[in-house]
C-alpha cells in the first residue's frame, strides 16, 4: 500500500518544552531579528512565525538537543529574506518616483490653488438670486456702486441691499469665510484675464 502521507510525523511538543523553549530561545532569536530588520514587528512576525512552525509540528525539529541553533539559522535567513524585499520595493518606488513624480513649481501650485478657490467662489457667485449676482459680478469688473445704480437702472440704495444679501450669502455659503481675499483673488483673476 502506498501512502503518500509522512509515515513519521514530528512529535508533538508537550507544553513543558513548549515553555522551555521558549524562555531559552525566544528572546535571542528577538534580537537576532531586530537587528537584521531594524523594525520591532517584523522582527516579532518573523521570530512567532519561526516558533510556530517548530511548536506545530512542521518544522522537523525535536525538542531533544539545542532547538535554538536551528531558529537562530532559520530566523537569521528569513529577516535576510524580508530585509532584501523591503530593499527592492524601496528601489521600485524610488525609480517610479523619479520617472512618473515631479514636484510642482510652487508659484504653479499657488497659481492651482488661487484657480481652485476662483472656480468656487465663481460658481456660488452664479448660483446667487439673480440681481445679487448682476451686482457682485458687475462690482468685480471694478464698477462702483453708482457706476452699478446707473448700468442696472436701479437706485443705489437697492444696489447696495443686493450687494449686501449677496456677500451675506457667500460668507455662510463658504462657512463663514473672511470674502475680502476671496473677492480680491476674484478682482485679480478677472483683471488678470482681461488684460
Amino acid at each position: 500500500m502506498n501512502d503518500n502521507t509522512n509515515p513519521m510525523p514530528d512529535p508533538a511538543w508537550p507544553p513543558e518544552e513548549v515553555e522551555k523553549l521558549w524562555d531559552n530561545c525566544y528572546s535571542k532569536l528577538l534580537y537576532i531579528a531586530y537587528v537584521i530588520t531594524n523594525d520591532q514587528e517584523t522582527a516579532r512576525d518573523i521570530v512567532m512565525q519561526n516558533l510556530m512552525k517548530v511548536i506545530e509540528g512542521r518544522s522537523g525539529i525535536t525538542p531533544t538537543g539545542d532547538p535554538c541553533d536551528r531558529l537562530r539559522v532559520w530566523v537569521s535567513n528569513d529577516s535576510k529574506t524580508y530585509l532584501t524585499r523591503k530593499k527592492r520595493a524601496d528601489n521600485r518606488n524610488e525609480v517610479f518616483y523619479e520617472k512618473y513624480y515631479t514636484e510642482a513649481d510652487p508659484d504653479t501650485e499657488k497659481e492651482m490653488i488661487r484657480a481652485e478657490i476662483f472656480q468656487r467662489l465663481k460658481k456660488e457667485i452664479d448660483k446667487l438670486p439673480t440681481e445679487c449676482s448682476k451686482v457682485i459680478k458687475l462690482e468685480l469688473k471694478g464698477l462702483n456702486i453708482k457706476a452699478i445704480a446707473l448700468q442696472l437702472n436701479k437706485k443705489e440704495r437697492t444696489v447696495r441691499s443686493h450687494k449686501s444679501r449677496g456677500y451675506q450669502l457667500l460668507r455662510e455659503r463658504l462657512g463663514g469665510a473672511d470674502l475680502f481675499p476671496l473677492v480680491s483673488i476674484l478682482i485679480y483673476f478677472h483683471n488678470g484675464t482681461a488684460n
